[in-house]
């Protein structure tokens, strides 16, 4: 027998019943995000398509509130704290747009921080987690399927454009590519409003598919998320986003990593000849559809221009702007309200003192709304985060095995969006929301496990000291 610690005793106090009651708020949550992206693609008006899309910050936000507040935490909690106490101090700076922009601002931020706060507070098991999960990639991977078949039957499997895209007049043509048949057909929008969507889909078909493949299951859906692989990488390729492409080598790279690091050879072994002959095969298709311009698109990734790589050319430009120019000028901030969506639909377009600012990255809208303090708590949130998944990889408990997993995979997710955030806002989206429902829906999965597993432990009782072993007993009741 063990000798009782204080976290063995807190792991052995059950959870209240309205967690395990309200356990199904999570996949429930999941079902929400699709359906509200479905029903975007049936149109509608411009009023309609305004609460479709912020429905969801909406109902994470009504979760957040009427949930009880007691339960467990994240660990990355405190920090995602102190980034609401500087927004609200941000609030009373004086260029910020307007009192209604800058709560829209506080309240968007809040939106899309909050399952981080409140699904912790669940009780999620392995099976519920297991569901939501099945979710996703069954909505991803079907709107690969359609990517897929957008660009054999132009028109036919098409989704209405969104009305910001439908505007841009000409310019639209440039969101189109030119198919080796010799038809111009809109990147592939897969089950979204946008051209180039599916490649979005397509790689979170295959995060989910590699999960499914590296945990236990049925072969029937291992076989299954093979073909989600191959259509994911057609339509990745074909959408010609190089950032879907640079996040997937990330992905990729960080499961070899992780791999190699609980020393699974094996798995390695296997998993990169089946992922290497599917990314051969996959690529012979795509260019087989998409022929000599989605070619030189792929080749472009390792292009320079003039002695530069292409970020610097593209994107480099407005990391270099934000921290020679804007962070020198907004050192605590510019004041809330003043860019993006909260800026369009709530700010005051002509207030002299605070005029709408442009942001094409995330780095630049940190220093916007909240200057160095902000940018600092935000990153130290995601580090944590990227630490919790480190730990639940790290566990040697058996019971534990696919949650390690799913861990590794959410792992790679987290270190890929970081990279995304040099290319463009991505936490102020849905895409920031889900990262942190992911987060927080394998945190949550791992204390349920782990409290399950030490009820399961039979009790611990003090076992008689020997001499000299005091000090060593008051450093595991009290530990420094």
């Amino acid at each position: 027998m063990q000798l009782m610690t204080p976290e063995t005793a807190l792991t052995h106090s059950p959870p209240a019943p309205w967690q395990r009651r309200l356990a199904w708020l999570a996949p429930a949550f999941i079902v929400a995000v699709i359906l509200s992206r479905m029903l975007l693609l049936l149109g509608g008006t411009g009023t309609t398509r305004i609460l479709l899309r912020f429905g969801t910050f909406a109902g994470s936000l009504l979760l957040l509130f009427l949930l009880p507040w007691r339960g467990r935490r994240h660990p990355s909690a405190l920090a995602l704290l102190w980034v609401m106490i500087i927004l609200g101090f941000e609030f009373f700076h004086p260029q910020t747009n307007s009192m209604l922009a800058g709560m829209a601002q506080w309240g968007f931020y809040l939106a899309i921080l909050s399952p981080l706060l409140w699904v912790p507070r669940l009780e999620i098991n392995q099976r519920g987690m297991r569901i939501a999960l099945f979710l996703l990639w069954l909505f991803y991977s079907l709107s690969a399927g359609f990517g897929v078949l957008q660009m054999y039957y132009p028109g036919r499997f098409q989704p209405t454009l969104s009305p910001v895209i439908a505007s841009l007049g000409p310019q639209v043509q440039g969101l189109m590519i030119h198919l080796a048949n010799g038809k111009d057909v809109f990147r592939p929008m897969g089950l979204t409003d946008t051209p180039g969507g599916a490649g979005i889909a397509g790689l979170w078909a295959i995060l989910f598919s590699l999960g499914i493949l590296l945990s236990e299951s049925p072969y029937w859906l291992r076989a299954l998320c093979l073909v989600s692989i191959s259509l994911g990488l057609v339509c990745i390729v074909l959408s010609e986003i190089r950032l879907v492409m640079v996040m997937l080598l990330i992905i990729l790279a960080v499961l070899a990593l992780g791999l190699i690091w609980r020393n699974d050879w094996l798995r390695l072994l296997r998993w990169t000849v089946l992922i290497g002959l599917l990314l051969g095969a996959s690529l012979s298709w795509a260019l087989s559809v998409g022929g000599k311009q989605t070619l030189r698109r792929l080749q472009s990734l390792g292009q320079s221009y003039h002695g530069q790589n292409l970020y610097e050319v593209d994107r480099g430009r407005f990391l270099r702007q934000t921290y020679k120019v804007d962070l020198l000028k907004y050192p605590f901030g510019a004041g809330m309200g003043r860019w993006g969506m909260m800026n369009y639909y709530f700010g005051v377009q002509n207030n002299p003192r605070s005029l709408p600012l442009y942001v094409e990255i995330q780095w630049t809208g940190w220093i916007f709304d909240g200057g160095i303090p902000l940018t600092l708590c935000y990153l130290a949130a995601i580090l944590i985060a990227v630490g919790a998944m480190v730990k639940i990889v790290a566990s040697k408990q058996s019971l534990l095995r696919d949650l390690r997993f799913w861990a590794m995979i959410v792992l790679a997710y987290n270190i890929a969006c970081l990279a995304a955030t040099f290319d463009y806002p991505f936490f102020a989206s849905q895409s920031g929301m889900m990262f942190w429902f992911l987060n927080a829906m394998i945190f949550a999965a791992w204390l349920a496990q782990r409290q399950r597993a030490a009820q399961a432990a039979p009790l611990a009782m003090p076992l008689p000291l020997q001499p000299g072993a005091w000090a060593s007993k008051l450093r595991t009741v009290w530990p420094l």
